[in-house]
């Protein structure tokens, strides 16, 4: 059974190419070739998504395993599906954010799903990236009702309009900020760093609970200065929004050792001459 469904935010260019403007890698694709999140296709001069309505994980559990500060002990469900439009080589999700991992895949629809939450309050878009899943998980978001709160897990890289309408529903966002430069983010996770500043931003303009997680990779973002810079940036937007310094460890093509503790408290101390929540994730 296959669900692809034409996909949003796209433009046709000459011979039968496509360019996809979900997010600002604004992939350029042939007949049958897929985008850099693998999870759009060009068919004959459409742009289909090829993940709508796979899951790859479903589980009950908590808000406070997701977002420390918003509703902690409500009941939730976290989803994910597959497929990424960064490419980071220390990514712990490898398995479903840079292939379709076939044999664990079920198909859920949208109607499915709604149905599945009962009493549960929040669902959790987590696990990919679900600027990926964007045609589903708008789908669902359209099928919920008013008291249940939608939470991303996100990388908050995508383009201003699609941004603009997911944000219409969700209610909370838990952002992976990589660095805070715009060449790590070019040799890092290969992404504009410019782009997610701009997202980053709308979430506080439009007054969405924003949670930030820093994945501290030795070698790559843990340059003591730059961090400073990372930390006065989230203050200026709000000294309240809560920081997870989270503990880089071997995944995927990182092949280097985790972060040790003192170096993760030494982070910790900057942030919070900055920051009036910080928190150390092991």
């Amino acid at each position: 059974m296959i669900w692809m469904k034409k996909a949003s935010f796209w433009k046709t260019l000459k011979d039968g190419r496509v360019m996809c403007l979900l997010c600002p890698n604004h992939c350029i694709l042939r007949d049958h070739q897929c985008g850099i999140c693998l999870s759009r296709v060009n068919l004959n001069g459409v742009l289909y998504t090829r993940n709508y309505g796979e899951i790859t994980i479903i589980r009950k559990d908590t808000m406070n395993q997701r977002l420390l500060y918003f509703k902690p002990d409500i009941k939730t469900i976290s989803i994910g599906s597959w497929g990424c439009n960064l490419a980071c080589s220390w990514c712990y999700n490898w398995e479903i954010s840079r292939y379709r991992p076939d044999h664990l895949i079920k198909k859920i629809s949208p109607v499915a799903l709604a149905r599945m939450l009962n009493d549960t309050k929040a669902i959790v878009f987590t696990y990919n990236e679900p600027i990926t899943w964007y045609e589903y998980i708008m789908d669902v978001c359209k099928l919920l009702p008013q008291d249940v709160d939608i939470i991303l897990n996100t990388n908050a890289y995508a383009e201003r309009e699609p941004w603009r309408e997911l944000l219409n529903y969700v209610t909370a966002l838990n952002v992976d900020l990589k660095a805070f430069s715009p060449f790590k983010y070019a040799i890092g996770p290969k992404g504009h760093f410019e782009s997610v500043l701009v997202a980053l931003e709308e979430c506080v303009k439009r007054e969405k609970h924003v949670e930030v997680t820093f994945t501290l990779i030795e070698g790559f973002n843990d340059d003591l200065e730059e961090f400073k810079k990372l930390v006065m940036y989230i203050s200026s937007l709000d000294e309240n929004i809560p920081l997870h310094i989270r503990r880089g460890y071997p995944a995927f093509k990182y092949e280097k050792g985790p972060v040790n503790l003192p170096t993760l408290k030494l982070f910790k101390t900057i942030a919070l001459k900055y920051l009036r929540r910080v928190e150390i994730v092991l």
